[in-house]
C-alpha cells in the first residue's frame, strides 16, 4: 500500500456524515460569496460603461460645429432678452414709481406686515447700462418673508438683488434687500409720432 492510499484510508476513517455536511455547506457558502463578488464587479463595470458612454455622448455632441453655432445663437437670444427685460419709461421717476409699486404689490401678495421701500430716480451706469437703485426693508413672519424672497427671485432680470440681510427674532423676521433695476428710456409719445411720419 502506498502513502497516498494510506492517507485516503485514514481520511475515510476520520470523516463522518457531519464532516461531509460541513464541507458541503462550506462549499455552498464559498460559491455564494463568489457569486456576490462577481455580481458587484459586474455592477461596477456596468456603471463605468454608463459613465464612459455619457462622456462619449457629450464629447460627440460638442464636437459637432452645428451644436456650437446653435449654442451661440441661443446665448445671443438670451442676452437680448435680458437687455430688453428692464423697466422702460419716459423718465427715471416714472420707472422708479413703477418699481416701488411692484415691490409693494409683491409685499401685499406675500402677506408682509410692513414694508419700507425706496427707489432712487437717479439712474446709475453699471456695465454700460442704466440702472435704478432700490432698497426695501420688511418685517413679518418667516413664511411671508420667504414668499417675498421667492417672488423677488422670479423677477430677475427686472429686479436684481445686490445684498440681502435677514434677522430672525423668534417668530418675527426682518429683512433688508438692496439691489438694481435695469432701466431704459422709452421714446416720448410725440417722438414716436414724429418718427412714424
Amino acid at each position: 500500500m502506498t502513502a497516498l492510499d494510506q492517507a485516503r484510508a485514514w481520511l475515510a476513517a476520520q470523516t463522518t456524515e457531519r464532516t461531509v455536511l460541513g464541507l458541503k455547506l462550506l462549499a455552498v457558502l464559498l460559491a455564494v460569496w463568489l457569486v456576490l463578488v462577481l455580481g458587484d464587479r459586474a455592477h461596477a463595470a456596468r456603471q463605468a460603461a454608463r459613465v464612459a458612454e455619457a462622456r462619449l455622448a457629450a464629447i460627440a455632441d460638442t464636437a459637432d460645429l452645428d451644436t456650437w453655432v446653435a449654442r451661440a445663437a441661443e446665448a445671443r437670444r438670451l442676452r437680448a432678452a435680458w437687455v430688453d427685460a428692464g423697466w422702460s419709461a419716459t423718465t427715471p421717476g416714472v420707472a422708479a414709481a413703477r418699481i416701488q409699486s411692484e415691490l409693494e404689490a409683491m409685499a401685499r401678495t406675500a402677506g408682509v406686515e410692513s414694508l419700507n421701500a425706496t427707489v432712487s430716480p437717479d439712474p446709475l451706469a453699471v456695465d454700460g447700462r442704466q440702472v435704478l437703485e432700490f432698497d426695501f426693508s420688511i418685517r413679518g413672519d418667516e413664511v411671508a418673508v420667504l414668499q417675498l424672497l421667492s417672488a423677488l427671485s422670479l423677477h430677475a432680470p427686472r429686479l436684481i438683488p445686490a445684498s440681502v440681510n435677514a434677522r430672525l427674532d423668534g417668530r418675527r423676521t426682518s429683512l433688508r434687500v438692496a439691489g438694481f433695476a435695469p432701466y431704459r428710456k422709452a421714446a416720448q409719445p410725440s417722438e414716436a409720432a414724429d418718427a412714424t411720419d
